[in-house]
């Protein structure tokens, strides 16, 4: 169903149990760009409108469907993209990414 407003509270809701047993389609970018079987689950998609520019690029799209697995939960996926961010292709953990954009800085500033 197709309505041109926000949502409703959940308490005002009259489709709210059709909407937890499925999930709500959107059809924006941010939505349709990682739902496109790249792994992402329903829920994840606030994750991909809150980060609404990182799905802007499809180099990016493609780079994280290569990390993601369908059982990532959402620290995990923020985890991937910050490593697609870093040219990493592996998104061990908060520590070694850090480490790798402060060395990605360093040798922007060496030069």
């Amino acid at each position: 169903m197709y309505v041109p407003s926000s949502r409703p509270d959940d308490g005002d809701n009259w489709l709210l149990d059709l909407l937890l047993q499925g999930y709500e389609y959107k059809a924006d970018k941010a939505s349709l760009g990682p739902a496109g079987g790249s792994g992402f689950r329903s829920h994840s998609l606030e994750l991909a409108q809150e980060h609404a520019r990182f799905f802007l690029s499809e180099k990016r799209i493609a780079a994280l469907k290569e990390l993601l697995h369908t059982n990532d939960e959402e620290r995990e996926v923020r985890l991937k993209m910050m490593a697609v961010l870093a040219g990493s292709n592996v998104a061990a953990d908060v520590d070694a990414l850090l480490m790798h954009f402060l060395d990605l800085w360093w040798n922007c500033w060496a030069l």
